[in-house]
């Protein structure tokens, strides 16, 4: 069945449900192991999704597969890292990335009271890491402040590349 808040996935052990989206359900996990103490954010296809007939199913967990690629090229500090992936004992597919304790971007200016300036040179590190995935080719294509957490560092961070699209794997006259 789904993983439930307290279950283990891999070294990681659900904490607690951050969001849903339209494709994903994102938790906050801990490293279960000793290892390492470390907070993680894991993301899975919704459960309403896994009731999808197998065609549609399979292209969810494709878009998913394409998300982990996506974010694996990528290695910037406004960008928030895949750490680890895998599967569920029920096959469904899971990434584990970077947890950022923050806020939305309009959140973090509104809260902090930003001037203009300010706001502009927290600006100008979102298009940073935007720089940086357009310099892997992918675009993300779902750039809004709900997508953008700012920690409590200052630094913000992009989420949610699910439908982000390599550029080179498109046709040229391909419309998106």
């Amino acid at each position: 069945g789904f993983p439930q808040i307290g279950e283990r996935m891999g070294s990681w052990q659900l904490v607690a449900q951050l969001e849903a989206g339209g494709m994903g359900v994102v938790y906050r996990a801990r490293r279960a192991d000793t290892r390492y103490d470390q907070d993680v954010a894991i993301k899975l296809i919704r459960p309403v999704h896994l009731l999808a007939e197998p065609a549609v199913r399979q292209q969810l967990f494709d878009r998913f597969d394409n998300e982990r690629r996506l974010l694996a090229r990528l290695n910037h500090p406004n960008v928030a890292r895949i750490l680890d992936g895998g599967s569920t004992a029920s096959g469904i597919p899971y990434l584990v990335m970077e947890y950022v304790d923050g806020v939305s971007l309009t959140d973090y200016c509104s809260s902090h009271a930003l001037s203009v300036q300010a706001r502009l040179q927290l600006f100008a590190r979102v298009c940073d890491g935007v720089q940086e995935a357009h310099r892997h080719l992918i675009v993300h294509r779902d750039l809004k402040p709900e997508n953008i957490l700012v920690g409590a560092d200052g630094e913000p961070r992009l989420l949610d590349f699910g439908i982000a699209r390599i550029l080179e794997h498109d046709a040229p006259n391909a419309s998106t």
